[in-house]
């Protein structure tokens, strides 16, 4: 993942240094291989986390966006929060740290 890039072409170079450091790690030599690879663009917050909970206006939107490579791991917490907004619980620890209007 780099940062700050907005283009979806794979980097040939990038892949070959992914593709070396396999073969290194798993301790074999270099085999041919058929890949086909894929770039895109993440969403993501200035500070890496999700935004999830009430939209900064308060106009009874809720938001769940910018997981960025973790939106799997994090999914269930940001669901909960989302929820405990929407259902007007307090909010818990995980809902301050994720909250949209902390910028």
């Amino acid at each position: 993942m780099e940062r700050g890039r907005r283009d979806t072409v794979p980097d040939a170079a990038v892949g070959e240094r992914l593709l070396e450091a396999a073969w290194r790690v798993l301790g074999r030599s270099p085999e041919p291989l058929d890949i086909e690879w894929r770039a895109g663009v993440r969403g993501a917050s200035p500070d890496g986390l999700p935004m999830a909970g009430p939209a900064p206006d308060g106009a009874g939107l809720f938001l769940a966006l910018a997981p960025r490579r973790n939106g799997w791991l994090l999914a269930p917490m940001v669901g909960a929060v989302v929820a405990d907004a929407i259902e007007g619980r307090a909010p818990s620890p995980a809902a301050r740290a994720l909250d949209p209007r902390r910028f």
